[in-house]
């Protein structure tokens, strides 16, 4: 299954969660059945000064990626992992950040998996959460979030918001489960992250170029050894 072209990062995930495990560094939480925070038809707009909390501004250091994997071993649902101190120990602060979402997905076939790509990335865009806005580039895997001030005097938290996220990824029928590692605790850790998201990045990039209507230049172009990976799974389940 394509699927197993995420094999590399979900092993270096894991990896890294359980040495933040070990260094006692790590806070989880499960994702509430219901999480009690109002939406909003629109996109929201914080302005800077209505912002209590800055995460990952452009002067700053930032990373979000998506993956996904065929087995449930690989992600525990409703489970959200934050490395460094939640937003409501943030007020007035602007820092680096760093974003993970794994899914457990099902079925699917190598002609529509950039599409299923696109559509769980275009969740994290569509969450409308009272005081929380988020502007992101893919394809740079940048994500930039404000937080007002009402919201984190109303208790907004990385439990909230990871609880929202997991909610709207269950919305698509193929996602059977979901999780989400949020990181604040400092330039480091979300370099170390950026590493995965730049892994797993490569094969969404590659998958985007195969589902394009050209012929490639495959002596020259940089996604070769993943091209040549797909290709021969697609074979392998033909």
């Amino acid at each position: 299954m394509l699927m197993e072209l995420f094999e590399a990062a979900n092993a270096e995930l894991d990896a890294f969660l359980l040495e933040k495990s070990r260094e006692k560094t790590a806070s989880i939480f499960n994702r509430e059945e219901k999480p009690a925070w109002p939406s909003t038809p629109d996109r929201n707009l914080v302005l800077a000064q209505d912002t209590a909390v800055e995460l990952g501004r452009p002067e700053d250091f930032s990373t979000a990626g998506l993956f996904w994997t065929s087995g449930s071993d690989k992600t525990r649902h409703g489970r959200i992992t934050l490395l460094g101190p939640d937003i409501p120990a943030l007020k007035d602060r602007k820092i680096p950040f760093g974003k993970m979402v794994r899914a457990v997905v099902t079925g699917g076939n190598p002609e529509n998996q950039y599409r299923r790509y696109l559509e769980m990335e275009l969740v994290r865009f569509g969450l409308r959460l009272e005081g929380y806005m988020m502007r992101g580039v893919s394809q740079h895997q940048r994500e930039w979030v404000r937080i007002s001030r009402e919201a984190l005097a109303g208790g907004f938290s990385f439990k909230i918001l990871g609880g929202a996220l997991i909610d709207a990824l269950m919305q698509l029928d193929y996602v059977k489960a979901a999780e989400v590692v949020f990181v604040t605790s400092g330039r480091n850790d979300v370099s170390e992250l950026h590493r995965i998201t730049q892994k797993a990045g490569r094969i969404v990039a590659a998958m985007e170029k195969l589902s394009e209507n050209h012929i490639p230049d495959c002596d020259v172009c940089e996604y070769q050894d993943v091209c040549q990976t797909i290709d021969r799974m697609k074979r392998n389940n033909a």
